[in-house]
């Protein structure tokens, strides 16, 4: 899991207290997402090596309601 992924990289705290842990669990989870998506669709993931489409993960951040591309 993403949690598991950044516990080595983001000192402690690891919980929620912590927003640089959290935020970089969040996006972690947004990567591995992307990489289930590929490994799971052989046809996506065809189409994105011909470049005919592109994954794009984001955040939305509540405070701006903006999404922030990762």
């Amino acid at each position: 899991p993403a949690v598991d992924q950044v516990k080595g990289s983001i000192s402690s705290p690891h919980d929620s207290s912590n927003t640089t842990f959290v935020n970089a669990a969040i996006e972690e989870n947004v990567n591995q997402t992307i990489d289930q998506i590929r490994s799971m669709s052989p046809i996506l993931k065809d189409l994105e090596d011909k470049g005919q489409i592109q994954f794009k993960g984001g955040v939305y951040k509540l405070a701006s309601g903006r999404v922030e591309w990762v």
